[in-house]
């Protein structure tokens, strides 16, 4: 296990996006492997510009999971200035978790 975290964490670089998978994948109920690793990497870089302050998460099967990952892990990234979560099955208990983001 400890190996294939390696290798999602080479894969996806950025520690937040690793923390967001691994939470996704609880959320979703999907197997934490490469594949969805991969899949998940190239709908992130389709919805965002490397360097930028907006982080697009629009459409990626977040819940509450994902949510918590998000607001514990943000501090890894720079400033946030702008959040996209439309379309993702986020709760009112997810939302209050994003709320110490903003």
């Amino acid at each position: 296990m400890e190996e294939l975290q390696l290798k999602l964490k080479e894969l996806l670089e950025d520690p937040l996006y690793l923390e967001i998978f691994n939470a996704r994948c609880h959320d979703t109920g999907d197997h934490t492997n490469i594949e969805n690793a991969k899949r998940f990497k190239e709908a992130l870089l389709k919805r965002n510009v490397k360097n930028s302050t907006a982080l697009n998460m629009a459409s990626l099967g977040l819940g509450i999971n994902s949510m918590i990952a998000l607001s514990n892990s943000h501090h890894s990234r720079r400033c946030i200035e702008k959040l996209n979560l439309a379309d993702n099955d986020i709760t009112d208990y997810g939302m209050h978790s994003v709320k110490n983001i903003i």
